[in-house]
């Protein structure tokens, strides 16, 4: 039996989005870039893998375009449709320069280092909260101390915080 009182809700199962699925692990044509994918209600639902085109190889690095986009090249009844190939760089594109083995590079040449360098990224971001939290939370104690008469507003900075005290 159906219980309509209850509100209705969907659960939403994590995804690993591919901007372009179809490429494979090809560092010499393209380097991936892994980011948190955010829902419309702001929570996150996944990870959004995008390939960027290699523009220049170097010695030591590539330069890539941060903009870059796919394109059908091919009308959906000629044969070998959709065809799909990388727009030539514009003026307004941004380049970048990634360096080949660099621990930090803004993309990565696989799809799994990319996302390995997502989790690295993800305990860097977190350390950062975690210590602007305490920033936060010394300085509302500092507030109360120093200014009584606003005490209420540092109790509920340490009520924003969710940290007990």
């Amino acid at each position: 039996m159906i219980d309509f009182m209850k509100p209705f809700s969907v659960e939403i199962s994590p995804t690993i989005y591919y901007a372009q699925k179809d490429l494979g692990d090809e560092p010499h044509m393209h380097r991936w870039r892994a980011r948190w994918s955010f829902a419309c209600n702001g929570d996150c639902d996944g990870i959004l893998l995008s390939a960027h085109p290699v523009l220049k190889t170097t010695n030591c690095g590539v330069w890539i375009s941060e903009d870059g986009y796919m394109e059908a090249t091919k009308q959906p009844w000629e044969d070998g449709a959709p065809g799909m190939e990388w727009v030539s760089f514009q003026p307004w594109m941004k380049k970048r320069f990634v360096h080949n083995r660099s621990g930090q590079g803004w993309a990565k040449p696989t799809r799994e280092e990319a996302m390995h360098s997502l989790a690295i990224r993800l305990t860097r971001w977190t350390a950062n909260i975690a210590r602007e939290v305490e920033n936060a939370a010394s300085a509302a104690a500092v507030l109360e101390k120093l200014r009584p008469m606003d005490a209420d507003y540092a109790k509920a900075a340490i009520k924003n915080l969710g940290v007990a005290k």
